[in-house]
């Protein structure tokens, strides 16, 4: 059952990587920074306040991204069932977290994250609580 639920860990920590990747590379390609400003707020990218605000708000998501990834791949290397069915609990809980304002404001009308990424952010969401509660496939 161990196995299982680092699987389930893994699948997690890979569309972490995948759905966090567009995020990581706006920090160093600016036409895609460029490209979410102006998909968010148009103009914005033509102010320099806007872009200093744009820049933090990239930077403290990529690394809460990054943070989301490492805690998944930690959590894989305990032993311990328990362990894994609690830091799978504790990894669902702040995963849904993340992934529950797009999909508020999807139902609103409001801006959100492309589909895809929105699919993507499901995925450690579900695995995780399934690896809580049943710890296999």
């Amino acid at each position: 059952m161990l196995k299982k639920i680092k699987t389930l860990m893994l699948i997690s920590g890979i569309a972490d990587v995948l759905q966090m990747m567009p995020l990581f590379l706006a920090l160093f390609s600016p036409e895609i920074k460029t490209f979410f400003m102006e998909d968010g707020i148009q103009g914005s990218s033509q102010n320099p306040m806007a872009v200093e605000v744009f820049n933090i708000f990239f930077l403290v998501f990529a690394f809460l991204g990054l943070a989301f990834i490492v805690a998944t791949f930690v959590a894989r290397t305990f032993e311990n069932l328990e362990a894994l069915q609690k830091s799978s609990l504790l990894l669902a809980i702040y995963h849904l977290a993340w992934a529950l304002p797009d999909f508020i404001n999807i139902t609103m009308g409001k801006p959100h994250a492309p589909l895809l990424i929105m699919l993507l952010s499901l995925i450690p969401v579900v695995s995780l609580f399934y690896a809580w509660k049943n710890g296999e496939l």
